[in-house]
């Protein structure tokens, strides 16, 4: 089914919906999410990171890669990569 989608017939914020579906349609343990919330409306931002703060606390692993702080705010654990290198290692 999902690989019939015609994913060029879709807005930006419409294709990263249907990337997290897919990438929870299996049922991992772990998901790793780079930029789940680049280039959309705070709305739909606010409706991916409630959905993804939900499979968190089901059980799941999240890996989440974000250069905006608003988003990192949402995570237990936050690592920040500066010239290749790791300056600050924080537990929230």
């Amino acid at each position: 089914m999902f690989r019939r989608l015609q994913r060029w017939g879709l807005c930006y914020f419409e294709k990263q919906r249907v990337a997290i579906a897919r990438a929870i349609v299996k049922n991992p343990q772990l998901i790793i999410a780079d930029e789940p919330t680049g280039a959309i409306d705070i709305e739909t931002k606010d409706a991916i990171m409630e959905l993804i703060k939900a499979l968190n606390k089901s059980g799941k692993t999240i890996v989440l890669v974000t250069h905006d702080m608003q988003i990192a705010a949402y995570a237990d654990k936050v690592y920040v990569l500066e010239n290749k290198g790791l300056v600050l290692k924080n537990s929230l």
